[in-house]
């Protein structure tokens, strides 16, 4: 496969796990996304991983541990490739 084929199927399947519930699957998936983006010299894809791995840090606040993890890997939008978001509404509480 060649890199830039690699990368989107690695930031597909984070997008998969962040759907899921399981931010902690996607953040290795998105690690490598940013050193491929790196290797191909994109800086556009280079800003998307590392927005993606803050967003990852960001997601759940540090002393919750009632909350239930698929809540904080829901937020009521996520950037599934570079300038394209999907919006949703929040999940109830």
């Amino acid at each position: 496969m060649d890199t830039r084929g690699r990368y989107e199927a690695l930031r597909a399947l984070a997008l998969v796990a962040l759907e899921t519930g399981d931010p902690g699957a996607a953040r290795r998936p998105l690690d490598e996304c940013l050193e491929l983006a790196e290797a191909l010299r994109d800086r556009r894809l280079e800003d998307y991983a590392r927005r993606a791995l803050r967003a990852l840090r960001a997601g759940r606040p540090r002393g919750r541990t009632d909350a239930p993890t698929a809540r904080w890997a829901r937020p009521s939008g996520v950037e599934v490739r570079p300038g394209v978001w999907r919006l949703r509404t929040p999940a109830p509480f």
